[in-house]
């Protein structure tokens, strides 16, 4: 079990602040189409390597959550706030079901 959270990430320099205080670079990250890029905006999930055998997957795909819930419940975003808004509750939702299905809730 990982008991690092990441609590910050900084896109313009490609690190993760953690939890336990270090500042990490990404491992990996990946696009869209699930192919290795050096692009942090063409980013979607960014691996972090904590220790020789341990990796968190921060997934960067909150507002693809969002949209997708809120397509479903047939809201739609019309500004910048409702984006964010959206993407703040789709990154909790996938936040939620990760640890609802790791039964750390």
């Amino acid at each position: 079990m990982i008991d690092v959270d990441v609590v910050y990430v900084n896109m313009d320099e490609c690190t993760a602040y953690c939890s336990d205080g270090v500042t990490r670079p990404f491992y990996e990250m990946y696009d869209a189409f699930a192919e290795l890029t050096q692009d942090p905006d063409e980013a979607m999930v960014a691996i972090i390597k904590i220790a020789e055998d341990k990796f968190i997957m921060l997934g960067l795909v909150g507002g693809v959550v969002g949209g997708i819930i809120f397509e479903i419940l047939g809201v739609r975003a019309h500004n910048f706030v409702g984006a964010v808004l959206m993407s703040t509750a789709g990154a909790t939702a996938l936040v939620v079901a990760t640890r609802i299905l790791r039964d750390e809730i």
